[in-house]
Order: C-alpha cells, then sequence, then structure tokens
C-alpha cells in the first residue's frame, strides 16, 4: 500500500503534537498555592480562623487537584511515556508534601497562640 503524499505532510505533524499532548502533564489541573499563614506570636484570634479556614480550603484544593492528576493518568491509558508518567507523580507527591508542611506550619501557630492565652 502506498501513501498518498498529501497526507503524509499532515500525518506527521498531527502525530507529533498528539505525542506531545500526551506528555503534558496537569494540562487542564490548576495546582493550588500555599495560603500565608498567621503568625501564632501576634495572631489575633479572627487572623487565626481565617488562617484555618484558608488551610482547610488549600487542602482541598490540593486533593482536587490530585483528583485530576488521576483523571489525566486513567484518560492517558498505558501507552503514556514513562517521563509523562513520572512527571504527574512528582506532581501528585509534591502536593501531599505541601499539605503537610502547610498543616505543620498552621499546628505550629496554633500551639503558640495557645501559648500566649
Amino acid at each position: 500500500m502506498q501513501l498518498n503524499k498529501t497526507i503524509v505532510p499532515i500525518i506527521a505533524p498531527v502525530s507529533m503534537l498528539l505525542m506531545l499532548a500526551g506528555t503534558s502533564v496537569h494540562a487542564e489541573c490548576a495546582k493550588a498555592t500555599a495560603p500565608n499563614l498567621p503568625d501564632g506570636n501576634t495572631a489575633s484570634m479572627e487572623e487565626m480562623v481565617a488562617g484555618q479556614k484558608a488551610v482547610k480550603e488549600f487542602i482541598a484544593e490540593g486533593t482536587a487537584y490530585q483528583g485530576c492528576l488521576d483523571a489525566e493518568e486513567a484518560a492517558a491509558g498505558e501507552d503514556e511515556a514513562p517521563e509523562a508518567k513520572a512527571a504527574r507523580l512528582a506532581h501528585y507527591n509534591s502536593v501531599a508534601t505541601e499539605q503537610e508542611a502547610v498543616a505543620a506550619e498552621f499546628n505550629a501557630a496554633i500551639k503558640a497562640f495557645k501559648a500566649r492565652q
């Protein structure tokens, strides 16, 4: 079977675009930004409550981001490039690490706040 010479120049760029699209980690997923947390040594009760709300929102947004990455992995299938899988896993794990760090920082702020009471 011989390929039509007018189709080949179209197929190659389209194939390349499809391969690149498959490697774009979190293209549709939005990663949350860590909140600014109050200083428990100086914060008011209102600032601590606002900080708690910000932490809860950040954790929820991070969990949603991880769910989005899971959905992208499922959509990519088994033919996905190993580099793309590794990048997605790194993003997934970085969110968990950042969530833990924010929670630990806020817990330290709570301890400092309570120590002032």
